[in-house]
């Protein structure tokens, strides 16, 4: 698979703006229906930009999919309210989403962005060889561009994994990540492991050991945003 690209959201769709090293240009960000949105750079040396209402479109999955999010978001926050204040279940939340999206991404991949990439008014001013590579890209359900978006929404969540992570140490019953940051070498040895840990993440109805899958589950989305780049 090819090395995975960032994407950097833009308000409008405009070709060009300056940026101030450090910083993503004002206006731009990475799209969070959970807890407080995460300015990033793009990793691009040119950025593709796209406008809201672009991202307005994308739905992961089938409704099953959200079903199964609503219903252990609701279970999990319920659970946390005793402990939680309200914008550590902010973040409870969008890790929730964040794991579950994702969990959908590994089994049935995503054209979405590419498809709506060619939609784009600024595509006929792009070189055709990115016009053609985008024409196959959107026949991949694996393809580089919504990887790329899949691994900003994975870095877009590193606030809420550290709240929360944070968090769970001082709660009764935690206990410590079976994850090590080395254990995974390849995609094919990864995808296994999530499947697996996800399971037992859905099943579980202990909310410290579901936190602890859940939070371990997060490490392995980083992880995967490691090999996506190495590759």
């Amino acid at each position: 698979m090819d090395t995975a690209q960032s994407v950097t959201v833009v308000t409008s769709p405009t070709l060009s703006q300056p940026t101030r090293k450090g910083r993503a240009p004002s206006g731009f960000e990475v799209i969070r229906k959970d807890g407080p949105p995460a300015s990033r750079n793009s990793r691009r040396d040119t950025p593709i930009l796209f406008s809201r209402a672009m991202f307005s479109t994308i739905r992961f999955g089938k409704d099953n999919m959200t079903e199964r999010l609503e219903e252990i978001q609701l279970s999990m926050v319920e659970s946390a309210r005793s402990s939680f204040d309200e914008s550590e279940l902010g973040h409870l939340r969008c890790l929730i989403r964040l794991v579950v999206e994702f969990q959908d991404y590994l089994e049935h991949g995503s054209i979405q962005i590419a498809r709506s990439m060619q939609q784009q008014p600024y595509l006929g001013l792009t070189p055709a060889e990115f016009r053609n590579d985008l024409r196959s890209a959107s026949a991949d359900p694996f393809n580089k561009y919504d990887l790329g978006y899949i691994c900003e929404s994975i870095l877009s969540g590193v606030d809420s994994f550290w709240d929360i992570s944070t968090t769970y140490r001082r709660s009764v019953g935690a206990t410590d990540s079976t994850v090590e940051w080395d254990s995974i070498s390849s995609r094919e040895s990864f995808k296994t492991h999530f499947v697996l840990m996800f399971n037992r993440f859905v099943k579980d109805a202990q909310f410290e050991s579901k936190c602890r899958l859940l939070l371990d589950l997060f490490k392995l989305q980083i992880v995967f945003v490691g090999l996506s780049y190495d590759n």
